[in-house]
């Protein structure tokens, strides 16, 4: 039976979520991770292990049971960041649509006003309701 290496998992997630990255740039701290962590790491601790303990003999089943464990660990951070990722486009859409029905209000209440320049486009310098304050550059 293999067993996972848990210092390795949990090295590997740290090691992932060390970054503070946006959402678009993950797929090379995934590389980076699975390169450093997960095959260096798991060769790199073998060979350490051995030059550190001489008398230390090579075991290709630590090796395996340390890669698995970074592969483990990888594929939790994979995981939990698709789920933020996920939820964060939501939060994105939620937003949007509440910012939409926002505008549509506005324009709902200019209608009754009985100003309809800015239903049809036009710019007659009365574009927000009377609560905002609309500043343009040349009152300055």
């Amino acid at each position: 039976m293999v067993k996972v290496r848990y210092p390795v998992l949990i090295i590997t997630l740290e090691f992932y979520f060390i970054f503070d990255a946006p959402f678009k740039s993950l797929k090379i701290i995934r590389y980076l991770t699975f390169v450093i962590c997960t095959l260096a790491g798991s060769l790199g601790s073998e060979i350490l292990q051995h030059i550190v303990n001489p008398a230390r003999v090579f075991d290709p089943y630590d090796i395996l049971c340390n890669v698995l464990g970074s592969l483990l660990g990888l594929g939790i951070s994979i995981t939990y960041s698709h789920y933020k990722k996920g939820k964060a486009k939501k939060e994105r859409f939620r937003y949007n649509r509440l910012m939409n029905s926002d505008l549509r209000a506005v324009e709902e209440i200019v209608l009754e006003e009985g100003d309809c320049s800015v239903a049809n486009g036009e710019n007659s310098g009365r574009s927000t309701p009377n609560d905002y304050v609309n500043i343009q550059m040349k009152d300055f």
